[in-house]
């Protein structure tokens, strides 16, 4: 992003942990830019939390990768973004952006 040289990129968000991780992915999809066609990742440390999958009209679709007990003792996230060309040709067996960088996770 443009803004880059100004990370990182910090807000407070009011969330209570008691609505969910559905509620709490739609919370961060308000504060993150809206941009077409790419995938954040929303992590708590080293655990992803759970996906925003962005389509060519820049509307988030909230996914779960973590249960609404574990988001009750969440405090702190951190967000990164995907775009499909950083995957170029690896994956072929991926249909959309959303299973690349699932498959890219599990590699890790």
């Amino acid at each position: 992003m443009g803004d880059d040289c100004t990370a990182p990129h910090e807000a407070f968000l009011e969330y209570l942990p008691n609505q969910g991780v559905i509620s709490l992915l739609n919370t961060v999809a308000e504060y993150v830019p809206k941009m077409s066609n790419i995938v954040w990742t929303v992590s708590c440390g080293e655990t992803v939390i759970g996906f925003l999958i962005s389509d060519e009209n820049r509307s988030y679709t909230a996914e779960a990768d973590c249960t609404d007990e574990f988001a009750q003792n969440i405090s702190e996230i951190h967000c990164r973004h995907y775009y499909d060309y950083e995957f170029g040709n690896k994956y072929p067996d991926c249909g959309s952006l959303l299973e690349k960088v699932k498959k890219n996770l599990q590699m890790k």
